[in-house]
């Protein structure tokens, strides 16, 4: 990218956002790099949804903490470092959460639970249903929209008539609860 006004570097772009808060340049940035931080998202995750709240996650990261990053390499590496980081951690997550969830929910046919694995896996599960309860109104229907009836984020959008971009914030937001009451 050249470093005229029409088109400024990744790196001018962030120095605006970091700098002067500029919603503007993150806007611009943010679009710029979209794309193909999203193709390179799918690569780890493998599914486009997952990969747009990765893509997501890391700018709202960069939004919320702007005034305290400090890049010591380029903007563009920083932002696949950070797709990727993110990506993985989801997956690690994901991975730790589904295990967890798998260890208290499945028992070997020819074996009762224990009544401590018993009252683990009842103590999670209303750990769960309480922090979903205590969502705000519209982030627990897009929570049980998605995960319990099992709708993609476009389907949730149209339906509730909000954007796609609303739908996906509030599901991180839903999930990032949830991580912190699952044991990992």
């Amino acid at each position: 990218m050249s470093d005229c006004k029409n088109n400024p570097s990744y790196e001018q772009l962030f120095n605006q956002v970091a700098q002067d808060g500029d919603y503007r340049a993150f806007e611009k940035l943010f679009k710029v790099t979209y794309g193909k931080l999203l193709r390179y998202a799918i690569s780890f995750t493998s599914d486009k949804e997952e990969a747009e709240n990765v893509v997501s996650e890391v700018f709202y990261k960069i939004w919320k903490n702007r005034s305290k990053l400090a890049i010591n390499t380029s903007v563009k590496s920083y932002l696949y470092s950070a797709v990727r980081n993110q990506a993985l951690d989801g997956l690690r997550k994901a991975r730790g959460t589904r295990e967890a969830l798998d260890c208290f929910s499945s028992v070997p046919n020819n074996q009762t639970p224990s009544p401590e694995d018993y009252l683990i896996s009842q103590e999670l599960e209303e750990r769960i249903q309480r922090t979903i309860s205590q969502l705000p109104e519209q982030r627990r229907l897009i929570f049980r929209l998605n995960r319990i009836e099992g709708l993609k984020y476009r389907e949730i959008a149209q339906r509730l008539n909000i954007s796609i971009k609303t739908v996906e914030t509030q599901m991180s937001r839903s999930l990032k609860a949830l991580r912190n009451v699952i044991p990992q």
